[in-house]
């Protein structure tokens, strides 16, 4: 598979905004060794935040857009499904 370096700045665009919302990184480093990553990867942002006692900042709509995005490739959201997604929307 080609390198997409679309898909990889929506992933960096994920980790961003999951830091301004957060204020911290979710990862040490995207490998499959990294406990966190394997919660990202596999959908589970919820249950990170909520082991960091942070929950309270994160609504399901933005944790929807964050799952979208901070996933593998192949699933990974597109920029223009951003644009229309409804926390864009929102704001």
């Amino acid at each position: 598979e080609l390198f997409d370096a679309r898909k990889a700045d929506i992933w960096s665009c994920g980790i961003v905004l999951f830091m301004a919302i957060m204020g911290a990184p979710p990862i040490k480093y995207p490998h499959h060794n990294d406990d966190n990553f394997k919660l990202i990867i596999n959908g589970q942002i919820l249950q990170l935040i909520q082991s960091w006692n942070r929950a309270k900042y994160m609504t399901p709509v933005i944790l929807d857009l964050l799952k979208k995005i901070l996933t593998i490739e192949s699933k990974r959201i597109t920029l223009n499904e951003i644009k229309s997604h409804p926390w864009v929307k929102l704001n």
